[in-house]
């Protein structure tokens, strides 16, 4: 195999990795976001209730 194929398929997926991560990392921090909120609402308001 060339090296300069195999560098450049590297190079590729690299690059289309980046960019899923790019389109894909906001949404998961607004998941986890979403699910902290939720667990330290559901904390604070049971603390509330005692």
């Amino acid at each position: 195999m060339d090296l300069t194929a195999l560098t450049t398929a590297i190079t590729t997926v690299k690059t289309d990795i980046t960019a899923m991560m790019v389109i894909v990392a906001p949404i998961a921090i607004a998941i986890v976001g979403i699910f902290l909120v939720w667990r330290y609402a559901i904390r604070f308001f049971k603390s509330l209730s005692k």
